[in-house]
């Protein structure tokens, strides 16, 4: 191999014209390719190629010497080879054949030089301008070693033939923030004091980065030309095999000839630009360019996991509309036939655990042909707990995102980051840097095409107001746990192929309220049912599971559940607040589906909403007397709920005792912690909605005694059997005379 010590120019061409040979097999065919045509345009990159290679020669840090291994198609070296198995001295005395490889780094960074800037002409231009600040963009973690070694070569060679003064200073991004106190009073503090310095001068300064979007804000506040490095395509990874694999040691080094090699059949249709560096290694570590190729094709098209699809799963459908249309618009972004500023690309979804907020991110993935990035904020702190180690596993994560795309970013339970606004704690200064910190890389996502960020969260109203704005997140999604009509899609989503022929409508009655993560482990337990007793799983075996799972409430708790729902239906009916749909005891508790009414910001509707929220308690106490815990618990029950709106009724709403404005309604009950006077007004308030209750319940105790009755008896009640008994309620101006009477 030819080796020159710089870089070419057109005034000083490279000594000798490059040569072209190839191993070849005994019937003097090259091995593994065939004799490709190039037009003389395609050809100017790979020229350039060649060029640089030279100019690297055997650098240690380019690659290595290797022992050529003998091709089984070379019968002469075979010969010879097993000749020197028999003869231990002969073999001592053979002279070691040995080639030069370059490293998988090297390849790329080489290749993707070449293949950005095309000619040398155009190369020399681009870094032989002083004072300029370059940011170079590589699209790939993993790379800036290679390519920081690489382009020092490169521009020193620039230097050399042009005959610059100044000099290039090549970085990481990364690096030109300090990592102590910078000097005080002085410009772009921001940056560390040697690239300060160099700043000032007229040395060019080369920055790299995996995404220039990510880049620290004091490096952006340079205004930096951006370059980004062409992405591996087809040409390229055919290029760098040729040169892994079919470039022994009696060759000069020549890329105007690359081979097409056998099998790359649907290569140019891989998302190639997606491959990884640590792919891309691990591939050239096979033993020939069919195998390579092969892992490449593997990385790059991953097995599904599971047998649903996005359509099987069951969703609300203005959710699943919202991800079609987004699906529908990343595919014409795809085709060129929509701009990345019309793409929906920011959706929150908001629901309680177990609801497949993380499946559908996959789902939604494997849909559209995305890669999806999973990341949270324990996560990223398992990383480190200092702020600097999390944002740094963030800033990793939302890279990653960014080297893939078209790709999702799913950041799980998002609360998790918390509330700027809440009140001050020892806390309040590394959430704000957190918030913040994630606040940074949100926005440097806005014009970063082809990243869809997903955010997931149970809790919507503890995540920082400036998250959750629009244009962060387009549009929040409300997941729930299936309802009685999406129950039986759900349970054939897990089932799969297993009784195909079941009618799940009556488990499904059964199991309302269960959340889609209740459901996979119920088949599972029937699977495990099934395998104990080595057979395939029948229908008994997922009602044995279900019994298991959700054994049936002692006979005084069932009745004082079916009380409890009772009451809440019929103070609904009688203040018109809600339309109940169905009543239904579970193994946990009981539950009341309602249809809201239309208006719901008003002093009375939201009064009524508290009577109704309080109903359950009250009936309770009505019949047995006492009341049980069943109406409080989790941030989920009747009593969190009904504060919630006597908080925010008080406190932002305006619907109050003042009309003092103390912030936003969904922080309104965590206020009350700290304001005694505020406590005794929101408990007044819901003093007055229990006693409004019970009065309802008072007017309507033998219809309440009749719609418990049924509920206990039957588990579920709905449709006409709820209506005929909710017929018979007393409106609540009925049950008002009745009472004076």
């Amino acid at each position: 191999m030819k080796t020159n010590d710089h870089l070419s120019s057109a005034h000083a061409p490279l000594p000798g014209s490059p040569s072209v040979a190839h191993r070849s097999n005994a019937t003097g065919e090259r091995e593994g390719m065939l004799q490709p045509t190039h037009t003389a345009a395609s050809l100017d990159w790979q020229i350039l190629a060649t060029r640089l290679f030279a100019m690297i020669g055997e650098a240690h840090w380019a690659g290595q010497y290797i022992q050529l291994p003998a091709t089984v198609g070379d019968t002469h070296r075979l010969a010879s080879t097993l000749a020197d198995f028999e003869d231990p001295a002969t073999k001592a005395q053979a002279p070691q054949e040995k080639c030069w490889r370059w490293y998988p780094t090297t390849l790329l960074a080489v290749l993707r030089i070449a293949r950005t800037f095309g000619t040398e002409a155009a190369l020399q231009a681009r870094f032989a301008r002083p004072s300029q600040v370059l940011l170079v963009q590589t699209g790939q973690s993993g790379l800036e070693d290679a390519l920081d070694k690489t382009l020092h070569a490169i521009t020193a060679a620039v230097a050399y033939l042009t005959v610059l003064e100044h000099h290039t200073t090549i970085l990481s991004a990364a690096d030109a923030v300090p990592s102590g106190t910078p000097k005080a009073r002085r410009p772009f503090l921001g940056l560390s004091n040697s690239v300060y310095d160099i700043f000032l001068g007229t040395t060019s300064l080369v920055l790299l980065a995996p995404v220039a979007a990510l880049v620290p804000k004091p490096v952006q506040d340079l205004r930096p030309e951006v370059v980004t490095l062409a992405p591996i395509d087809a040409d390229i990874l055919r290029a760098a095999l040729h040169l892994h694999y079919f470039v022994g040691p009696d060759q000069d080094l020549c890329l105007t000839v690359v081979h097409e090699l056998k099998d790359t059949s649907g290569l140019s249709d891989l998302p190639l630009s997606r491959l990884s560096v640590e792919a891309f290694i691990l591939a050239l570590r096979a033993p020939d360019a069919a195998g390579a190729i092969a892992q490449i094709r593997t990385a790059l098209s991953p097995a599904r996991s599971g047998t649903g699809t996005l359509a099987d799963f069951p969703l609300p459908a203005p959710v699943r509309q919202t991800f079609q249309q987004m699906i529908a618009d990343l595919r014409a972004w795809s085709n060129g036939a929509l701009p990345w500023s019309e793409v929906t690309r920011g959706l929150l979804l908001e629901g309680p655990p177990g609801c497949g907020k993380t499946e559908l991110a996959r789902l939604v993935g494997q849909e559209a042909g995305l890669s999806v990035v999973a990341g949270s904020l324990g996560k990223w702190s398992s990383e480190g707990a200092r702020a600097s180690e999390v944002f740094k596993a963030m800033h990793g994560s939302f890279s990653k995102a960014a080297e893939q795309a078209p790709a999702i970013l799913l950041i799980d339970e998002l609360d998790a980051f918390g509330d700027r606004a809440r009140a001050p704690d020892h806390n309040s200064s590394y959430t704000d840097h957190i918030v913040t910190s994630l606040l940074e890389l949100l926005d440097g996502f806005d014009e970063r095409e082809g990243v869809v960020i997903l955010g997931a969260t149970n809790h919507l109203w503890k995540i920082d107001a400036a998250i959750r704005r629009p244009g962060r997140f387009d549009k929040v999604l409300q997941l729930s746990h299936p309802s009685h009509e999406m129950l039986p899609q759900a349970l054939r989503w897990h089932l799969g192929s297993d009784l195909p022929d079941m009618d799940l409508s009556a488990i499904a009655k059964a199991a309302l309220g269960m959340s889609g993560a209740d459901i996979a482990v119920l088949v599972r337990s029937a699977r495990a049912i099934a395998r104990g007793e080595r057979r395939a799983m029948i229908e008994s075996d997922l009602m044995s599971a279900f019994t298991a799972l959700r054994p049936p409430l002692p006979p005084a708790l069932r009745w004082r559940v079916a009380l409890h729902e009772a009451g809440h239906a019929i103070v609904a009916t009688a203040t018109s607040g809600a339309q109940p749909r169905m009543l239904t005891i579970q193994s946990y508790g009981g539950e009341m589906r309602a249809k809201p009414a239309e208006t719901t910001n008003t002093r009375a509707a939201l009064e009524a909403q508290i009577a109704i929220g309080l109903a359950g308690r009250a009936a309770e106490v009505l019949v047995l007397g006492a009341p049980s815990g069943g109406a409080g618990g989790d941030d989920g029950s009747d009593l969190a709920k009904v504060t919630r709106i006597a908080a925010e009724m008080e406190e932002s709403l305006g619907l109050g005792e003042t009309l003092v404005y103390l912030g936003t309604d969904d922080r309104a009950a965590d206020r009350l912690r700290f304001d005694a006077r505020q406590r005794e007004i929101v408990e007044g308030r819901l003093s007055r909605g229990h006693a409004r209750a019970r009065q309802i319940l008072e007017a309507n105790r033998m219809i309440l005694e009749r719609l418990a009755c049924a509920l206990y008896a039957s588990g579920v009640l709905e449709g006409e059997a709820l209506g005929t008994i909710l017929e018979q309620v007393r409106g609540e101006m009925a049950s008002t005379n009745l009472r004076r009477q």
